[in-house]
């Protein structure tokens, strides 16, 4: 099963930990803007000190290193881009973004799709 997931913390940590494999990541549509995704390592985002902290840096450089051809950034293009991930983050179909309601309006939009709940895979 093919994966689309919309957030780099929780999907980079979902990996990490074994909730999701790898290879079914197809592709994670993140909301954040780096010029290098590697720049996510940087201490002053706090990616590796709140979400993966529990995660050597290396292993965490390696994952970012494989992934990221998949890793797309849309608020690099359109920096008004910024998806909901309230429902979930990971999806099994993404058919796009789009607004409930008034097209027109402004804020977060909603993804598309099927999206699907990663249980926590407990390591005792």
């Amino acid at each position: 099963m093919k994966l689309t997931g919309l957030s780099l913390s929780f999907c980079i940590k979902d990996i990490l930990s074994g909730n999701v494999k790898e290879e079914d990541v197809e592709r994670i549509i993140s909301n954040t803007r780096f010029p290098d995704i590697m720049m996510a390592l940087d201490d002053q985002y706090h990616y590796t000190k709140i979400y993966w902290k529990l995660y050597a840096k290396a292993e965490i450089e390696a994952l970012l290193t494989k992934l990221k051809d998949k890793i797309e950034q849309p608020r690099i293009e359109d920096k008004d881009h910024c998806h909901n991930i309230s429902e979930g983050y990971w999806m099994t179909r993404f058919d796009g973004f789009g607004y409930e309601g008034d097209p027109d309006c402004s804020g977060s939009c909603k993804a598309l799709g099927e999206i699907i709940e990663v249980r926590p895979q407990f390591k005792s």
